[in-house]
């Protein structure tokens, strides 16, 4: 008999499949992600002809070897209803419902199997004129984002299915009803029949809305019939399939009624919880299959469902395991798929591995009249492997092309176009709207790179004390050409943060939302250096890490806000280092100053000697070069402490201190140079004040330095290392230029 594999296969139509493609001596391949749990196929597990692999039908990597040998395909997997839909969000839905649909049809076309059957529901909408009944070929009109991902999942599968050897054929169903392995309770029939049963009460609205009907055995029986369907009626085909009737709300609680004579109706203005349609479908495409009948009657599934529920034979109905909506979305992140699901696909129930929830992502896009490039943005976005992103764009009234574009994304990603007061109170409104405990932002022409999400919420999980996480990055031009590597992105130090440079691409940058309950949200008062000023006041409070992975992509270009501003943005960065630093005239002063000072006088020159700037000449190289050496000296070696650990006689460090420290920690180690043998003492400053000297001898040291009791309560440390000595060679630093030094630090840290 044929191997027939189900995607979905522990979930509400797909248990009751199972068994009945087992009673017809079929072998079954099943995959779920079992996000409600797997009670329902317990049974199934000691037979032979079953297979069972939890896996997320989103990770192709690891279910493309469980096609192999496989002659149909049965996909049933997705997030189900408007209500999960909505829950999730656009993207989540439209990669589980949609790409996810697209690439198992990849794999069964690939695997050579013969037919792909895709469950889908009765969803055309629009006013149909009077006595006349919705067909396959009535206009496809959503109104949900569920629709809205079943309908592009159907349009795909019936193109793709013109020339593939794989046959698609979708069928609709319409509203299921009735017991199953798993049991589904936030369906309109089980869920009033639930509360009926158990609290004796219904809460309706719209009594008069109409639905067709069908129970959960009818529509496996549908499933198996288009299996054995003569090609020529079923293939590529999108068909409705018969169910047990179409009835009001109103009908449904008359139905329920002799089961609880005591039932107490309430008709007022809240709508049910479960998935509501209302067409009115005709079914004669179906008339060409043999033995296509509803065998089940509404009353008859009310009857059951009353009786399952009365005498506690489901146990928890209200659990959440009983619904569609999920209680996390799993991460696509897996080990190596095993040696046995690549061959045989004989996976041991015991070694099948635990899927942590994976926490959702809010990225919030700020835009104002970026339509040339705000597209590439959103597709970076929506195109990340990381399967639980909630999108938002908040866009400041765009007069350009923007709008057409967002439309062209809706349900994908969440949107609002209205007036604003400017890029930090765009990013703060969208911020306030997400619902994700991971939070970033992401400049309208800028772009992700592959994998960025996945890779920085990885890191987070694995280091739940990190609060912030950043990477590396390119420079891109207009063209989406890579021009170079962000060049001052390093590891992690709060000092050179608050006084040399915001070395921190904000494109890279994820931080946890609960920052914002200590620290407050970006400053709206600050047009340039708003990412800056929440970096330093984030590194001040918690703890952050670089991640030595590319992430992003920033955008440089002549309009691009980076390059404007002038002697207006370089005023407010000085204010910003003073507010965050003791010093007047720190480091980044004179950086920021020098290229201010060459943007003016570069404008001022292409005004007066435009030939001369414009092109590639001597002045301009000459001048980019001194700017070029002039700041990279002064971000290299302001700070006196080096990559590879060693510090200069004179080094600089800003420590977090969260819970009032009473001492530091120093510890290091001196090369045992033959004419330095003898030790030597390094002076510390801290907040201004000097602390007992440590001894610096050859080898490893370590010493503890009791701090002063009026510095023990700062927010922050400063510290300063003050050696009156190098060593008489050279220590080569991570740019291989000559500098001499005093020791090497191995940890300075609070105690």
């Amino acid at each position: 008999m044929d191997t027939i594999l189900i995607t979905g296969g522990a979930g509400y139509i797909g248990s009751l499949l199972t068994d009945a493609l087992l009673k017809r001596g079929n072998q079954v391949v099943c995959l779920d992600g079992l996000l409600f749990g797997g009670d329902a196929i317990l049974s199934y597990l000691a037979d032979d002809r079953y297979r069972f692999i939890k896996v997320d039908v989103c990770d192709r990597e690891r279910i493309g070897p469980c096609f192999r040998a496989i002659d149909h395909v049965v996909h049933l997997a997705g997030i189900v209803g408007a209500p999960a839909c909505q829950e999730v969000g656009g993207a989540v839905a439209w990669r589980h419902n949609v790409e996810a649909t697209q690439q198992v049809f990849e794999l069964a076309e690939a695997s050579g199997a013969k037919r792909f059957i895709f469950a889908s529901v009765d969803h055309p909408d629009g006013s149909p004129r009077h006595g006349e009944m919705a067909g396959e070929e009535f206009p496809l009109l959503p109104q949900s984002l569920y629709a809205e991902t079943k309908i592009a999942a159907e349009r795909w599968l019936l193109e793709k299915g013109r020339e593939s050897r794989c046959a698609p054929i979708v069928l609709r169903l319409p509203t299921l009803f009735g017991i199953s392995p798993r049991t589904r309770f936030d369906l309109i029939v089980n869920q009033l029949v639930l509360d009926a049963t158990v609290k004796r009460r219904l809460i309706i609205d719209r009594e008069h809305d109409t639905n067709s009907f069908i129970h959960v055995r009818d529509a496996v029986r549908a499933i198996v019939l288009v299996l054995e369907a003569a090609d020529s009626v079923v293939r590529n085909q999108a068909v409705n399939v018969a169910g047990a009737g179409t009835y009001t709300t109103q009908d449904i609680v008359e139905m329920i009624r002799p089961y609880i004579p005591d039932l107490h109706v309430v008709y007022q203005d809240r709508p049910l919880d479960g998935d509501i349609r209302g067409p009115r479908v005709s079914f004669e495409k179906l008339g060409d299959i043999p033995g296509q009948r509803a065998s089940i009657s509404v009353p008859e599934g009310i009857r059951e469902l009353h009786e399952a529920i009365a005498f506690g034979i489901i146990g928890e109905p209200y659990s959440r395991k009983h619904g569609s909506i999920p209680p996390s979305i799993p991460s696509p992140v897996h080990p190596p798929v095993t040696d046995a699901a690549k061959g045989d696909l004989e996976i041991a129930v015991s070694h099948i591995e635990v899927v942590s929830a994976s926490p959702l992502v809010s990225i919030i896009t700020p835009s104002y009249n970026q339509g040339r490039f705000i597209e590439e943005t959103i597709l970076s976005v929506l195109n990340q492997d990381y399967p639980h992103i909630e999108y938002l764009v908040v866009d400041g009234g765009s007069t350009d092309n923007t709008l057409e574009i967002l439309k062209k994304y809706e349900g994908r990603l969440t949107w609002l176009s209205e007036p604003d007061r400017g890029q930090s109170d765009a990013i703060n409104k969208g911020f306030r709207m997400a619902r994700g405990e991971i939070l970033a932002w992401l400049n309208s022409d800028d772009t992700y790179l592959p994998g960025a999400v996945r890779k920085a919420v990885t890191f987070l999980q694995e280091r739940q004390e990190v609060m912030m996480v950043y990477g590396e990055g390119y420079q891109i031009d207009e063209r989406n050409r890579v021009k170079a590597r962000f060049p001052w992105t390093e590891p992690f130090d709060l000092w050179k943060l608050v006084y040399v440079s915001d070395y921190i691409l904000q494109q890279t940058s994820f931080f946890r939302r609960q920052v914002f309950d200590v620290i407050g949200m970006l400053d709206e008062t600050l047009h340039w250096g708003m990412d800056w000023d929440l970096w330093i006041r984030i590194g001040k409070r918690f703890r952050v890490e670089y991640l030595p992975e590319y992430l992003a992509a920033l955008r440089q270009y002549p309009e691009a806000k980076t390059y404007s501003g002038g002697a207006e943005r370089f005023h407010e960065l000085a204010a910003l280092m003073r507010r965050h630093g003791a010093k007047r005239y720190p480091p980044a002063y004179f950086i920021y100053g020098l290229e201010t000072g060459w943007k003016s006088l570069r404008s001022f020159a292409r005004r007066v000697l435009p030939t001369m700037v414009d092109s590639p000449g001597v002045l301009s190289y000459v001048m980019n070069r001194l700017l070029g050496m002039a700041t990279g000296r002064l971000f290299n070696h302001a700070q006196g402490y080096y990559r590879n650990g060693w510090v200069s006689q004179k080094a600089h460090f800003l420590l977090r201190n969260p819970d009032g420290a009473r001492q530091l920690r120093l510890s290091g180690s001196l090369p045992d140079v033959r004419h330095r043998l003898r030790s030597r003492t390094t002076r510390v400053r801290v907040n201004g004040h000097l602390v007992a000297p440590v001894t610096v001898s050859p080898g490893s040291f370590s010493q503890i330095i009791e701090l002063p009791e009026d510095v023990r309560h700062s927010e922050v440390l400063e510290v300063t290392l003050l050696s009156n000595w190098t060593l008489p060679h050279l220590i080569e630093d991570t740019r291989n230029t000559s500098r001499r030094a005093s020791f090497q630090l191995n940890r300075l840290e609070v105690v």
